[in-house]
């Protein structure tokens, strides 16, 4: 019997008839290489610095209270403006990942991040006007560069993302859609990201992160 060898899927009427079981088979789908993966599995209560993501080396660094992990997600236990970074290693990247928002409350996903909060950022807030925006932030200062209206209803999980490519072009998107776009080249050469949650809540959450390059 001779070997077919398949680079690619095609239709079973071009093949001869000990392949159509080969052709029948889905399409692989490639996905971008991720550099930083977490589920956020882990014991009740762990702190985020003492925690390990299931990709990606050095784990986080906490700043001003810390992050912990509950129910198998990455949430405030106590305090507010919560923030944890972690490094990638990558400045051309894409952050995304699931989070829930209690009444009120906000989150971010930052970028080309250094220590004192300087970055890029995508900022979710709970409501419909007004309520996402990628802003820059220098020295904790933010200046807001897209500003978008979204629905995101209280303790109801909503999917996001932000991308930051080689000309400082910087894309987000809710859900899949309802882009934004910006361009911007603060802290264009840093390889940090971090997480920010607003206020301490089990509806206030992040599970799961990923970084991923292009």
């Amino acid at each position: 019997m001779s070997r077919v060898i398949l680079d690619q899927w095609a239709p079973p009427d071009l093949l001869p008839p000990q392949t159509h079981r080969i052709a029948r088979r889905r399409r692989m789908v490639l996905c971008p290489p991720q550099i930083w993966l977490d589920n956020f599995v882990d014991t009740n209560g762990t702190a985020l610095h003492l925690h390990t993501p299931d990709i990606g080396s050095g784990g986080y660094t906490d700043e001003v209270v810390q992050l912990s992990i509950e129910s198998n997600e990455c949430q405030v236990t106590s305090g507010s403006a919560v923030r944890s970074h972690f490094n990638p290693g990558n400045n051309v990247c894409t952050i995304s990942g699931t989070a829930s928002l209690a009444a009120a409350a906000n989150c971010r996903a930052q970028i080309r991040y250094t220590t004192g909060n300087t970055c890029v950022q995508l900022q979710v807030a709970q409501g419909s006007s007004s309520n996402i925006k990628i802003q820059k932030v220098v020295s904790g200062t933010a200046t807001t560069l897209a500003t978008g209206s979204v629905t995101i209803n209280a303790a109801t999980s909503f999917t996001f993302s932000l991308q930051a490519d080689g000309s400082n072009n910087l894309t987000s998107k809710i859900n899949g859609a309802n882009t934004l776009s910006a361009n911007d080249a603060t802290n264009s050469t840093q390889t940090a990201c971090a997480l920010s949650l607003s206020a301490a809540s089990a509806s206030t959450w992040f599970k799961p992160i990923q970084v991923t390059t292009p």
